[in-house]
């Protein structure tokens, strides 16, 4: 090979090189109103194609955004106070991942390559994505967002009604009978009457995952 061949050949690569940086900007600069919901001034999300956060980042805004390059990011940047919510189905649909700080490699949550669309807000607006449970029938009375995980109560309590959102199993654990037995009810859908009149002694929320 010529050193004008290799010279060529080098010519075309970096060509390509800054095509790829034109196009991603050019796919982010339409992310702000890609469903015409208002976006947040606050910080920016950042994602990245490679693992350890190589690559030319895409800046996302705070607010609802389903991106057609989502099942190229490797990694992301979560600031302070914010979730970066991964779906493995577009439009925020299917099983997903919340994210609330950095993450070098998705493969550490089995998503890498799997996300498809995604949610950036901040963590006051937990009502669009974690179950609330409520003190009587019919979503009434008093209520609380239900984090991630097992969740202990210091002692065990009455409930009526539970929401869940989509994607979400709720398993309930509790107590009956004369010698203190616990039995779980396990839940994946809204229920404006729980099937059951035991008091609750511990919650554990869990993410759908689904096989691809």
């Amino acid at each position: 090979m010529t050193n004008i061949e290799c010279y060529r050949i080098l010519v075309l690569a970096l060509l390509l090189a800054s095509l790829s940086v034109i196009m991603a900007c050019t796919d982010c600069s339409s992310l702000a109103n890609n469903d015409n919901l208002p976006q947040g001034d606050g910080p920016l999300a950042e994602l990245y194609t490679g693992d350890g956060f190589q690559n030319v980042p895409f800046p996302i805004p705070e607010g609802y955004v389903s991106a057609s390059f989502a099942p190229t990011i490797r990694s992301v940047k979560v600031p302070q106070d914010y979730e970066l919510i991964m779906y493995d189905q577009p439009e925020n649909k299917g099983a997903y991942v919340v994210l609330s700080g950095d993450v070098a490699s998705l493969e550490a949550y089995y998503f890498s390559g799997r996300m498809r669309s995604l949610r950036y807000i901040r963590k006051d607006q937990k009502q669009l994505i974690h179950p609330k449970i409520f003190e009587k029938h019919g979503f009434e009375g008093e209520h609380k967002f239900l984090p991630f995980g097992m969740t202990g109560l210091p002692e065990p309590k009455f409930f009526g009604s539970l929401k869940i959102p989509v994607g979400i199993t709720v398993r309930l654990t509790t107590i009956y009978g004369p010698r203190f037995s616990t039995r779980d009810i396990v839940l994946t859908s809204d229920s404006d009457e729980l099937p059951f009149t035991d008091p609750v002694k511990a919650v554990f929320v869990s993410v759908n995952l689904v096989e691809l």
